[in-house]
Formats: structure tokens, sequence, C-alpha cells
């Protein structure tokens, strides 16, 4: 809990545990003095908290805390802080998951299209039954080369993101500038 200046009032045994708090030293200190990340003195400072603060623990970089901070009272804050340890870790093995699973899917696929390929080459050269077998599995393997794709689209684009804040723009304003660009 912080007065209306951000000065550290009170916190819980959590509390000391995930950000190392003291009790007779850090006690009326500036949260700033001792949550000294920019991401977070930028949070702190700029009063939206609609959105929680996502980052690593100041005496443990290894675990991964979720602030939120909640105003109350004469302008007084109460910030609570989350490990999120478990949840980040599981997040990184999905998309380490989806991305291999993605590679993996791929050679195989690669190689089913090129053998239906050569196939549908010589298709009149085949019964007409097997002929549309193999248009079937054609269309079956490109539908699953495109979800491959899609996957690793998603994969790719979880990456670059990086967390960067993603601006919305309007549709319309997007493509009259690339008109006009062109």
């Amino acid at each position: 809990m912080l007065d209306r200046h951000g000065d550290l009032e009170w916190w819980n045994s959590a509390a000391t545990a995930m950000l190392g708090l003291q009790t007779a030293h850090d006690r009326g200190q500036h949260i700033t003095n001792l949550l000294r990340d920019p991401s977070f003195i930028s949070y702190f400072n700029a009063r939206n908290y609609s959105e929680p603060l996502t980052l690593t623990s100041p005496i443990d970089e290894r675990r991964i805390l979720q602030y939120q901070i909640t105003l109350y009272g004469d302008d007084e804050r109460l910030v609570m802080a989350r490990d999120i340890t478990r949840l980040h870790r599981l997040e990184q093995m999905r998309r380490d998951f989806v991305a291999n699973v993605s590679h993996e899917l791929r050679t195989p696929l690669t190689v089913l299209s090129g053998y239906l390929e050569t196939y549908s080459d010589i298709a009149d050269q085949l019964p007409p039954r097997l002929g549309r077998s193999i248009q079937q599995m054609q269309e079956q393997t490109q539908r699953m080369q495109n979800l491959v794709n899609d996957l690793l689209l998603l994969s790719r684009l979880e990456i670059d993101q990086g967390g960067k804040i993603i601006t919305p723009c309007h549709l319309n304003l997007c493509c009259k500038a690339f008109v006009l660009m062109r």
C-alpha cells in the first residue's frame, strides 16, 4: 500500500518474498526507489492502470511478475504483484510447440505434395477413379499446408511482436494511403 506521494506504507509477506522489501529499511521509501525498472517507473507515473505490467522480479531474474496498480482513497495506491513465472513458461512452451510442430509437418507435406503433383501430371494414364483420389489428396494436402503456414505465421507474429504495442489503424485510411503511394 502506498500513500498519496507513492511512499510505501504497508506490505504483506508475499511482497517481501517477491520484491525483497525489508520492513525496517523500506517503509516510507518511494516505490520507484525500490522498483527501479524504467518500465515500472513509466507505468507508475502514467497513472493509467487499466492494463497490468509484466516484468522480471527485482530480486530473481528467473521470476516473472505482473504488477497491477489500483487507485483508492485520497489518491493512495495499492500495488499488487503476482508471480506469473509458471504461466509465462507454459506460454513459451506452447509457442515453441506450435513452431516446432509446424516445421516438422512441413517436410512430410512437401514430400506428399511432390509425389501427388507427379501423379497428377500423368493423371490421363491412370484409371479415372485413381485420378479423383489423387485430386482429393492434393486438395487435402494443400489444406494442411495452409494450416501449417498459418501456424508458422502466427508463431512469427508472436515472436516479432516482442511486447511492442500494436496501434490500431482505420482500414480506409491505410488503403487510401496505399493507393496514394502507388
